[in-house]
């Protein structure tokens, strides 16, 4: 399995339909986004400088990941800043490195200009393995009108260097 994973660029328009469709199936629907507004955000995401940018991993031209570095990525917590988001590979994917190939990467791109970086999850035992620390449970979001609880982490960087 050859797995590539390269920084996405504006100019790279199937990819960013690609991840378009990858995030409406994951999230976008459930905040009532469409493909061309989820498209636009990930056109956002790929400004060519630090903040933000999103890494894709590709395999045979398909995108199967993503991570994002964005200012942040809430609605109910906007102290938050940078955070990493939209962690995500494909199901049939997973278990095989990928998520820590991406996460590599974009660690790699922001370290040498940032100290710390939060992210926000429902999962357990995941972003520990990469150094993150819980901080807390809290409303972050707002999800078909209801507040949204999820794990807040962060990482100390400055640490890893």
């Amino acid at each position: 399995m050859n797995i590539e994973i390269i920084k996405l660029n504006i100019k790279d328009k199937k990819e960013i339909s690609q991840v378009a469709n990858i995030w409406f199936r994951w999230w976008g629907k459930d905040c009532k986004l469409k493909i061309p507004e989820l498209k636009q955000i990930v056109k956002n995401r790929c400004s060519g400088k630090i903040i933000p940018i999103t890494y894709i991993a590709k395999i045979n031209n398909k995108v199967i990941g993503t991570i994002s570095f964005v200012d942040n990525d809430t609605e109910l917590r906007t102290d938050l800043y940078p955070m990493i988001a939209c962690v995500y590979v494909k199901e049939e994917y997973r278990n095989k490195g990928i998520a820590t190939k991406l996460m590599k990467s974009i660690l790699d791109d922001i370290s040498p200009h940032f100290d710390f970086v939060y992210l926000t999850t429902l999962l357990d035992g995941f972003y520990e393995k990469f150094g993150f620390k819980f901080v807390e449970i809290a409303d972050v979001n707002i999800i078909k009108g209801i507040p949204h609880r999820e794990k807040i982490y962060k990482l100390e960087i400055k640490d890893m260097k």
